[in-house]
């Protein structure tokens, strides 16, 4: 990708960025649609109620609330305006004839939608390329950063990449302008000072402003919903800091802590008790445990990572993964198997007897003997002692989790026009792909089949094939960790005050256009404290840790895990 160059212009009114910009395309929108029980978008603008076109211009629509792969009847009320091209079940390819108005209509399981097209002649205007900001977000705090970007288009949604442009703002005082990386379109706008600004992207044809405000950080109250929770600190086994890593459906959880005199022990947490799991060497983790109560997870010892099991009390050493790992993890434990990675491939103990599979990468196991992981780059499945390559379309790609009928997660790539290539979440079913889903990161599947995936602008769950966008706290930042078979999913997000907290989601909750729940920072009430959801249980309990800000005055969105307090929030009535 080309590099940014620096920011060169200084103007006299704020601050001017000269170079080259890309685009998208803008159209004449005018009244409203007839009412109908479906509601049909163009795929160019989704907000659009009526859809404007000119002689020649071709486009698609889709019928929002139809399912996507369900029969859907299209019709076009005068056909000597419009002619419908293709359609592929809810989506409809039409063409826009002479001048005119007209209707499209949708019929699906028994409901109705109609869509007004307005198609017009071509005038000059039209071919002229128009600026257009693409950044939704218009405010930000002090020491607080917004993503901002433009594009340039021609009719028809041509990318113009040559036209020279400035970017300008009324007050410089207010924000500066910082370039996004490798992204030769994108900026940082970050807050500098109280104030207004209005910032103008202006090329030879036209230009577009926005008004942005910094202002203080306003904390928020309290989520009222986050009473349903009892906030419970797990307290440390003596030290600063408890880190909480699983916990099973009868509320065990388990993790690693500081000692009084500072080594990291594995411990388990139960009863409102937490008991250190020690034993002979340092760097102790207890990583997973099962609802009968097995625990496993990894210790250090003279320098080598082992691989530690806990039951009912007893503790043994099962070895290194490979020869001479200083890395490495325990990915999951079922009745007869235990599963770890190290540095040069993965292990299987089955009944206490290892195998070893260079070279694989496992990260996901269920009871059915199966094992999801990767080789290198490439997605693949340890099925009963046979090792499957996964389809992909193009490399690369991974495998991240598995469910208990064999149901693998993980991504494969994609090409996007604007961002490139782009993980695509997928799921495969007998070693094929079954479906892809969004272009974000995958982070689990759950026994329904339910998938979440996401970091960053936004996080993702499907149920049955349907997405759903899982909405952040008003930060505009969120991660999502994992769901439970209900569809619960956790993690955490940035709030409007950019401050990171815990947070539960469920899909009900975007129906009703409700916020996830904020589970604040539980039992603490210091100043500067954020929070991170880490697992969730069938009853719906939530384990995570509290731990003091390290970003500057202003925000909360990097946290000091070296102090960090394991929390449990356990549903009062579940």
């Amino acid at each position: 990708m080309t590099r940014v160059s620096p920011l060169s212009v200084l103007g006299a009114i704020g601050i001017t960025l000269v170079g080259v910009a890309a685009c998208s395309n803008p159209h004449d929108i005018t009244g409203k649609s007839p009412a109908g029980t479906l509601s049909i978008r163009s795929e160019r603008d989704t907000t659009a109620d009526v859809d404007t076109l000119i002689v020649g211009d071709e486009e698609w629509l889709f019928a929002k609330g139809a399912d996507t792969t369900a029969a859907t009847t299209w019709t076009v009320g005068d056909t000597s305006i419009v002619r419908i091209l293709d359609q592929v079940y809810a989506r409809v390819h039409i063409k826009a004839l002479r001048i005119g108005t007209t209707t499209i209509t949708a019929q699906h399981d028994g409901e109705t939608g109609t869509l007004q097209l307005v198609v017009r002649e071509l005038r000059a205007s039209d071919t002229i390329p128009r600026v257009e900001i693409t950044t939704a977000v218009d405010s930000l705090i002090i020491g607080d950063s917004i993503p901002f970007g433009f594009n340039i288009v021609r009719r028809g949604g041509e990318y113009v990449f040559d036209l020279p442009f400035t970017m300008t703002f009324s007050d410089s005082s207010v924000v500066r302008l910082l370039p996004m990386g490798e992204y030769p379109r994108s900026f940082w706008i970050e807050g500098t000072g109280l104030g207004k600004t209005v910032l103008t992207v202006q090329c030879a044809c036209s230009d577009n402003s926005m008004t942005i405000t910094v202002h203080e950080p306003r904390p928020g109250a309290p989520d009222p919903r986050a009473s349903r929770y009892e906030a419970i600190d797990l307290g440390t086994l003596g030290g600063a800091a408890a880190i909480p890593l699983a916990m099973n459906d009868s509320g065990e959880i388990v993790g690693y802590s500081r000692t009084a005199d500072g080594e990291q022990h594995a411990f388990r947490w139960t009863n409102g008790a937490m008991q250190d799991l020690s034993f002979p060497g340092a760097r102790g983790a207890a990583q997973v445990v099962t609802n009968s109560g097995a625990i496993a997870g990894t210790g250090s010892i003279d320098g080598l990572l082992h691989i530690i099991r806990w039951d009912n009390g007893q503790t043994t050493d099962l070895g290194l993964v490979s020869s001479a790992d200083r890395l490495g993890g325990v990915v999951g434990i079922t009745a007869t198997d235990l599963v770890a990675w190290g540095e040069d491939g993965s292990a299987i103990w089955r009944d206490g007897v290892k195998q070893f599979i260079s070279g694989f990468r496992a990260r996901a196991v269920n009871s059915r003997h199966q094992v999801a992981g990767n080789i290198g780059a490439l997605p693949y499945l340890w099925d009963n002692g046979s090792l499957i390559a996964l389809e992909i379309s193009a490399m690369p790609g991974q495998a991240v989790d598995i469910n208990s009928d064999g149901a693998v997660l993980g991504n494969t790539s994609q090409w996007t026009q604007y961002w490139g290539t782009r993980p695509t979440i997928t799921v495969w079913i007998n070693g094929r792909i079954s479906k892809t889903l969004g272009n974000i990161e995958s982070v689990a599947i759950n026994d329904a089949g339910d998938v979440i995936g996401g970091v960053g602008t936004g996080a993702f769950y499907s149920h049955d094939g349907s997405p759903w966008a899982v909405s952040s706290l008003g930060g505009g930042w969120v991660q999502a960790r994992e769901l439970n078979d209900r569809g619960l999913v956790v993690g955490e997000s940035w709030t409007v005050a950019k401050t990171q907290h815990a947070f539960v989601w469920q899909v009900s909750d975007e129906v009703s256009g409700d916020p996830p729940i904020d589970l604040g920072t539980g039992p603490f009430t210091a100043d500067r404290l954020g929070s991170s959801a880490v697992a969730i249980n069938a009853r719906g309990d939530i384990v995570g840790w509290v731990a003091p800000c390290t970003t500057p005055a202003g925000r909360c969105t990097q946290l000091d895990q070296s102090r960090a307090r394991a929390v449990l929030w356990r549903l009062k009535n579940p």
